[in-house]
């Protein structure tokens, strides 16, 4: 089977989401590291696992995920919608290796838009916001501060014109990246459609969705059905929000500290993080303890993973290499099946309503 588009994430709840929107149902494969055997899937995925480190670690990490893909597929190099990770050095790279790059921040329907090259949260440009907070540098005041390569802002007056395709050529002759600015679903299904087959995707998982109908790609066999002994939700944020939806779940709620691992017992549990600064090395434990606690139980176990690092520490510590996407549960939230016959739910951090985790719990069980 060829392989249609090919996705690179630094992060693995944004590569699932990204999957999940673009596959509509088709075999989907979300590797967890580049792979020497060609996939099979007509959707393909690699998670980098690096938005947390370096920048030339990040451009090796690229260089090595875009080494394994097959020629032809359409590349989407999966953005995060706030900006963070390595943005500046991975679109360099690529900038190295295409004349034709668009780059598209938004996601509509999170509330996420550009407006004059701008990502703005819920109509707040996003350096005025208190997004990064927890981030080490102060938040880029556009797109192009954050890129750092030669681009030009396409309108979102002019997305919704006929002359997008011809901006778009434009940008590319002139050797820059084009940012177009999008404030609404159809804007991004309007930049669907006029982008140059052979462009380069520079973008947030908000695209994902409407380039959709552009490969028609067949319905795959559907893997999942309810069936599990118990569900494990594992919480790595400390917001508010991420707590106040555990305070939310007909679950057992297990508060890891430093050094402890825990008894998940029997029935459905949550696992959060104690309060405080986690050192690496306790962070690195205290994800192993959890995924030795969940393999020591017996029968089916499926989970619900929050935050890209958290998916990524528990499924490593579990020796999961590859996740097959199915559909989105909720807005980020992608059941995906392994290979050895549990599912994972995982989904962003930053996003769902209070009952959220909750209500995924309930698709798994059968019982929404």
């Amino acid at each position: 089977m060829t392989v249609a588009i090919a996705i690179i994430a630094d992060d693995l709840s944004g590569a699932a989401e990204t999957v999940g929107a673009v596959a509509g149902g088709a075999f989907a494969e979300l590797r967890l590291m580049p792979a020497a055997t060609p996939s099979t899937a007509p959707v393909v995925a690699i998670d980098t696992n690096t938005r947390g480190r370096s920048q030339h670690e990040a451009q090796v990490a690229l260089r090595e995920a875009l080494a394994t893909l097959p020629a032809g597929a359409v590349l989407y190099k999966k953005i995060d919608s706030l900006l963070r990770g390595n943005l500046s050095s991975e679109v360099a790279l690529l900038r190295a290796l295409s004349h034709r790059i668009v780059v598209v921040t938004a996601v509509p329907r999170v509330g996420r838009t550009s407006v004059g090259g701008v990502v703005h949260l819920d109509g707040v440009p996003l350096h005025e916001t208190s997004a990064w907070e927890h981030e080490t540098r102060p938040a880029p005041s556009s797109t192009a501060a954050a890129l750092g390569v030669p681009s030009t802002v396409i309108s979102a007056a002019t997305v919704r014109s006929a002359d997008l395709g011809a901006a778009m050529l434009e940008a590319f002759a002139a050797d820059l990246v084009a940012v177009c600015d999008a404030e609404t679903e159809a804007d991004l299904e309007l930049i669907a459609a006029a982008l140059d087959p052979r462009a380069t995707i520079v973008a947030a998982a908000g695209l994902a969705r409407a380039l959709a109908p552009r490969f028609a790609l067949a319905a795959g066999v559907p893997r999942f059905a309810p069936g599990a002994d118990r569900v494990v939700t594992v919480v790595g944020s400390q917001a508010p929000s991420a707590i106040s939806q555990v305070e939310c779940m007909d679950a057992v709620w297990h508060c890891v500290v430093p050094g402890a691992a825990p008894d998940l017992g029997a029935g459905d549990a949550v696992v959060t993080l104690a309060p405080g600064e986690w050192a690496g090395d306790d962070l690195v434990r205290a994800f192993t303890a959890i995924a030795r606690s969940i393999r020591g139980l017996p029968g089916r176990t499926d989970l619900v993973l929050t935050g890209g690092d958290t998916a990524r520490r528990v499924l490593d510590a579990l020796g999961v290499v590859s996740l097959f996407p199915e559909y989105e549960i909720q807005d980020g939230a992608v059941l995906s099946c392994t290979d050895n016959g549990f599912v994972v739910v995982t989904r962003p951090g930053s996003y769902g309503a209070e009952d959220g985790l909750q209500r995924i719990v309930e698709h798994l069980r059968g019982t929404a």
